[in-house]
């Protein structure tokens, strides 16, 4: 049986076709990345507790205990605090995750994103740089208050040099992130 339908609209079918299916892969990738770092939470709390409990029986015991018992302990506990630093390091990559998605699901067609720079400094307001490219000077500003209604975007800036070409303009913005 013949195909009656033009080569370029054949051609446009399959792109639509594989873009599906690479939305539908990332998408997949996504949830379980999220699955996988949220169930690390009752591990870590579980690790915290634990240390805490231990640090706190620990101070409990008097000097003639401790000295018998002390490096033993310290090594469990050295090993216990450890995991859990561990733990809490890949729940605030996870927090990381989850903004750099929010950035992206602002991002409409008109903006690429090149880059995106988050500090590792501070734990709970991290300075994040977006740089890319818009189409115009509308888009860009468009982006930026998208951007800005974010509630965990906090002091959203764009540069004014940003503004100087009216089209393909590449832009640098400016916020800090606040984890509760």
């Amino acid at each position: 049986m013949n195909n009656l339908l033009p080569q370029h609209r054949k051609n446009l079918i399959h792109t639509e076709y594989v873009s599906r299916l690479f939305l539908i892969m990332a998408v997949f990738i996504i949830v379980a990345s999220l699955f996988g770092a949220l169930s690390l939470v009752p591990s870590y709390i579980f690790s915290s507790t634990k240390l805490s409990t231990a640090e706190a029986q620990y101070k409990g015991l008097d000097k003639g205990q401790a000295d018998k018992i002390g490096e033993e302990i310290r090594a469990i506990l050295d090993e216990t605090k450890n995991k859990a630093l561990l733990l809490k390091q890949q729940i605030v990559s996870s927090k990381i995750l989850i903004s750099v998605q929010k950035i992206v699901s602002v991002k409409r067609g008109d903006v690429s994103i090149v880059g995106i720079d988050i500090s590792p400094l501070v734990e709970a307001n991290r300075k994040v740089s977006v740089r890319g490219m818009a189409t115009s000077r509308e888009a860009l500003v468009r982006f930026s208050k998208d951007l800005g209604t974010v509630k965990e975007f906090k002091s959203v800036e764009v540069p004014i040099s940003n503004f100087e070409k009216s089209s393909e303009i590449p832009f640098v913005i400016n916020f800090s992130i606040l984890y509760e």
